[in-house]
């Protein structure tokens, strides 16, 4: 696996469900547990 630095500043935040999610944003990430959704963008 090689691992590249991206040049984003992203900030991860739980959300309440997924409609708080900018699906139209450039860059983001998307990770969920059996207790929380986080989302990074």
């Amino acid at each position: 696996m090689e691992l590249k630095s991206i040049e984003y500043k992203l900030t991860v935040c739980k959300v309440a469900d997924i409609s708080e999610i900018d699906w139209m944003a450039d860059f983001y990430f998307v990770g969920k547990t059996d207790e929380e959704i986080s989302y990074a963008g």
